[in-house]
């Protein structure tokens, strides 16, 4: 099944991760890298199931302080470079939002799945996935897509369930957050595009 994901004015979102929490899937043992390049997380996006470990090396010739305070996945690597960081296993499904206490423009994401099938998109906003015989028949099939745009938190989700007879879905994406200007001294008022 193909899906390509656009956000309401028809652009392509890439690192949008689809999960499908009917699909139970193995295990997987192997640590997951989220480096840091030229001052960014890479990838910038990560998708790892719960109890999987990552590693945080830094390629930068420069130190970094990463850390995360989302919930219950909270940790602190403090200023650190090369492969000094001990990797981690993130014990909770959810978002983790990444962070560097020396640079504030460095943001990355830990996506961690409930060790259910789960695909990203590519840059143009498509992903793929063969359910094999691994989806029970049914005329739905149901779905969580996550973007860190979605909300201002970063870690929302939108459920949704589509028809199973069907090889491509096409999804929009809610992303545009527009920022009002004051009309008054009571500061800014946030209004969500739709």
């Amino acid at each position: 099944m193909k899906f390509k994901i656009v956000d309401v004015n028809g652009r392509a979102v890439p690192d949008a991760v689809i999960s499908f929490p009917e699909i139970p899937v193995e295990k997987q043992t192997q640590t997951e890298i989220m480096d840091q390049v030229n001052k960014q997380f890479s990838p910038k996006v990560l998708v790892v199931q719960k109890d999987q470990a990552v590693d945080f090396p830094n390629s930068d010739d420069i130190r970094h302080h990463v850390y995360s305070f989302s919930n219950p996945n909270q940790f602190e690597i403090k200023l650190f470079s090369g492969s000094e960081a001990q990797p981690l296993a993130f014990k909770s499904a959810g978002v983790v939002v990444l962070g560097c206490n020396i640079h504030d423009n460095m943001i990355g994401y830990i996506y961690v799945n409930d060790n259910e099938l789960t695909v990203m998109t590519d840059n143009e906003g498509i992903a793929s996935v063969d359910f094999g015989d691994t989806v029970k028949p049914a005329e739905f099939i149901e779905l969580n897509v996550w973007h860190p745009e979605l909300s201002l938190m970063q870690t929302e989700r939108v459920k949704l369930n589509l028809k199973r007879n069907k090889t491509s879905h096409d999804i929009v994406l809610p992303l545009t957050i527009q920022i009002e200007a004051p009309k008054d001294d009571k500061g800014f008022k946030k209004k969500f595009g739709s």
